[in-house]
């Protein structure tokens, strides 16, 4: 989990001043990959986080 969100942190740092549909063009891959291969170990609370750290960053 730390290293998913240091990784999207760094993306979306990256990705300042660009529109938004670059930045979900970027993140989107990240993300469905990291849930497609967790998804049968993490709970929804886990999940439900690492919405919330995205929204996050991406508001800042």
């Amino acid at each position: 989990m730390r290293r998913i969100r240091k990784r999207l942190a760094a993306e979306v740092k990256a990705l300042r001043g660009a529109s938004a549909e670059a930045v979900i063009h970027k993140l989107n891959p990240i993300i469905r990959g990291w849930a497609a291969d967790d998804r049968s170990v993490v709970s929804s609370r886990v999940f439900h986080a690492l919405d919330a750290h995205v929204w996050k960053l991406v508001y800042k």
